[in-house]
């Protein structure tokens, strides 16, 4: 068996806790961020992250987070949810990692990949709302490369870029019209956004819902292998909440 190198090692590592080596490199200008812990934008996505696990992080976490407002938090081991805060609800998730080429998935002879920007946004917050892939704000589409499928004047399918670390990209937003379904589409685009990726040196991950096993299978079809399981928990600070350590 090769041995990793010890960038794959790194990358590895920060890969448990994706966000927060987006937000504290590559991605930095789209962040809240205190010593132990950070967030997006809320313009830009729900994701948060914790450098570690310590009362003092989700009591920063607390001063970056609204009254009331849900962030996502990605973990690889039990999360212990920091006094002052609830757990709406918890999601197994795999993530997946593309390491070799991945297979040529080409959409349907007439079927055009376009890029997505900024002034498809309302075409794009109307087929997440329809299909709901996931977390979409407003500004999601400037986090990466976005790509789309559109029939006459409807999208109908879109994947892109969202969280970026160093040397790693997350293909996140895949979703299809559910009238244009079973037509490849969804997995033409992953497949341009891997190649794309792969030829910029970036390794293409992604995340899947453990339970969605057609999801992965297809995945792995095209060539991403299950890297571990890791989960994610939308939690929200408690109201009226006071934090005994702001007055000790």
């Amino acid at each position: 068996m090769p041995r990793s190198s010890p960038h794959e090692r790194t990358l590895s590592e920060q890969l448990r806790n994706p966000v927060w080596h987006a937000l504290q490199g590559p991605q930095r200008c789209y962040a809240i961020s205190t010593p132990q812990a950070a967030r997006f934008h809320p313009d830009f996505a729900s994701q948060a992250a914790l450098g570690q696990g310590t009362p003092q992080a989700w009591d920063q976490l607390r001063t970056l987070t609204g009254a009331q407002e849900s962030v996502d938090l990605f973990h690889d081991e039990p999360l212990k949810i920091g006094e002052g805060w609830e757990r709406r609800f918890e999601v197994p998730l795999v993530q997946m990692v593309l390491k070799s080429s991945p297979e040529v998935n080409s959409p349907r002879p007439g079927v055009r990949i376009e890029a997505l920007g900024v002034p498809q946004v309302p075409a794009m917050l109307q087929l997440v709302a329809l299909t709901r892939p996931g977390p979409f704000r407003s500004r999601t589409v400037e986090l990466g490369q976005y790509l789309g499928v559109w029939q006459e004047e409807t999208l109908i399918a879109m994947a892109g870029q969202r969280v970026r670390l160093e040397g790693a990209g997350e293909i996140s937003g895949v979703c299809t019209h559910p009238d244009f379904r079973r037509r490849g589409l969804a997995l033409a685009l992953v497949s341009r956004l891997a190649r794309d990726m792969q030829a910029a040196g970036v390794l293409p991950f992604l995340h899947v819902n453990a339970q969605n096993t057609a999801a992965i299978a297809a995945y792995t079809a095209l060539g991403f292998r299950v890297s571990r399981e890791i989960r994610v928990s939308v939690v929200r600070p408690l109201a009226h909440h006071q934090n005994p350590r702001e007055h000790s």
